[in-house]
């Protein structure tokens, strides 16, 4: 028994035919197919807007960027730097020219605010650069909110958990994009809620922005004033409350209509005429929405009486001098 044992065991493990077949191993039966360990799918990217380009599945409305969660699913600490980075990726993978358009904004802005301000300031220019650098930074990061807010994104695998965060999310990018192919048409409720919600963006982005803006302006000025005695404030000035306001009307309202408009033209420009055409007829557009916005506003804030005569506070006695023509002592 324990020599005819180890025979079969030889047989079976050192060549033998009815065991180790010359064309290798058994195919698997049924049951072990079935109990196979499946690999995880990996996980679909979607797209929202109609901006062109990318790869994957399209999606129908916008996404909000942020929100990674852990492998316990707890969400992780919300870092406001990282999410605007991770949108702009987002954005350019979905639209390849999003980083021009970006580009083309600032860069225009950039130029026509240094153009003015040479005109107006001339050899105060160097003097007053301050105010230059900070009209410059307040109005490129409106710029870039504004751009990016309308721009298609890549939609998040996880849907919002609020009935109203799924509704915003199947809205369009912009009022008047466009469905693709093999996607349902959006409604006229969502064209209309997509322009309330942009509205409602755009109008915080103007609120802040004017008030930030009329704030370092009113704080340079007080500076300015106490450190420099040849300094010469500006005859006018705007309140910083009423600024806010102002441009959270005109943002939020003509700048919402205005730019909705220019990536309705865009998309269709880029659709129809890649390359370098597209961009140059792209690049003429923002110039034109530019000058027309800027002379919109100064409308607007002559209509709501932003620019008010600045207060000439009056000084102590003791800067009192002789006047040389009258010979009596007048106030300085």
């Amino acid at each position: 028994m324990r020599v005819s044992s180890v025979l079969g065991v030889v047989y079976k493990t050192t060549g033998g035919r009815l065991w180790n077949k010359p064309w290798g191993l058994p195919p698997l039966t049924s049951t072990q197919k079935a109990n196979r360990p499946q690999p995880a799918p990996e996980p679909q990217q979607e797209f929202s807007g109609g901006g062109g380009g990318g790869k994957g599945r399209v999606g129908l409305g916008h996404s909000r960027d942020g929100g990674d969660e852990d492998s316990d699913g707890l969400s992780m600490r919300w870092n406001p730097f990282e999410a605007v980075i991770a949108g702009v990726k987002a954005r350019a993978e979905a639209d390849p020219a999003f980083l021009f358009k970006l580009g083309c904004e600032c860069g225009l802005d950039l130029a026509i605010i240094m153009i003015v301000n040479l005109a107006c300031r001339r050899d105060k220019f160097l003097k007053e650069l301050d105010f230059v650098l900070s009209q410059c930074c307040v109005s490129l990061l409106c710029d870039f909110a504004l751009v990016y807010l309308l721009a298609p994104t890549l939609a998040p695998s996880a849907a919002p958990a609020s009935r109203l965060g799924r509704k915003v999310a199947r809205l369009p990018a912009h009022v008047f994009q466009a469905a693709l192919p093999g996607q349902p048409r959006f409604t006229l409720a969502q064209r209309a809620g997509c322009f309330c919600v942009k509205a409602a963006q755009y109008g915080a982005v103007g609120f802040v922005m004017g008030c930030i803006g009329s704030s370092i302006v009113h704080a340079v000025t007080a500076v300015r004033m106490r450190t420099d005695a040849a300094f010469e404030p500006p005859p006018t000035e705007q309140p910083i409350a009423g600024t806010g306001l102002g441009w959270l009307y005109f943002v939020g309202l003509n700048s919402n209509i205005r730019y909705n408009a220019v990536n309705a033209a865009e998309d269709v420009m880029y659709a129809r005429f890649p390359g370098p055409r597209s961009k140059m007829a792209s690049l003429a557009l923002r110039l034109f929405n530019n000058f027309f916005g800027a002379h919109a506003w100064m409308a607007c804030a002559k209509a709501l009486n932003l620019d008010r005569p600045r207060a000439v506070k009056q000084h102590k006695e003791e800067d009192r001098y002789l006047d040389p023509e009258s010979g009596s002592m007048a106030l300085q």
